[in-house]
């Protein structure tokens, strides 16, 4: 009980409105389960750390909280490198975005992530990161039909590697 209290507590000085708390705490209450200095201060941090703004990083605590119950080490940095080493790719010339660019992709399983990006192996121009993950699934299909055949596994192990993420516990069952 005193936890879930101390949540709210920490949750309304960070700055969400009571309302959106409320609506917040009905769509996902295991946010109050998490610790607040092992939980969410550490993955608050780590978000500021890589240039998210304090106003998205109160939207996204509101809107998408599961975003501040992943682990930095095994779910958040990994992916991060990987996203950031695929826009790399692309626009070499282009300096990799902040964490702000990726925040809704965290979310995501490192399979849906690799299927994504491996489907271009055989594309000589590669579309935008943005264009190849914002899309949902079925407007990814239809889109990007003449692609989907190349993501093998070979594939998806062969960019891991490129990212330096081959033998990282997140990915390493993936590219197996």
């Amino acid at each position: 009980y005193q936890r879930r209290v101390h949540g709210v507590q920490f949750l309304l000085e960070l700055g969400i409105h009571p309302t959106r708390l409320a609506k917040m705490l009905t769509s996902d209450p295991a946010i109050l389960g998490c610790s607040i200095t092992t939980n969410l201060m550490p993955t608050i941090e780590f978000y500021r750390q890589t240039g998210v703004s304090e106003q998205l990083l109160i939207h996204t605590l509101s809107t998408t909280p599961r975003l501040f119950q992943l682990s930095i080490e095994d779910n958040l940095i990994p992916k991060l490198k990987l996203l950031q080493h695929i826009e790399h790719s692309i626009d070499p010339h282009n300096k990799a975005s902040g964490v702000h660019s990726y925040l809704r992709y965290f979310e995501w399983s490192p399979e849906r992530i690799l299927h994504r990006l491996c489907c271009f192996t055989a594309a000589t121009r590669l579309p935008s990161l943005r264009s190849i993950l914002h899309p949902t699934d079925a407007e990814f299909t239809h889109r990007y039909t003449a692609y989907l055949c190349h993501g093998t596994p070979a594939h998806q192990h062969t960019l891991l590697v490129a990212a330096g993420l081959a033998d990282h516990p997140t990915f390493s069952k993936i590219a197996a």
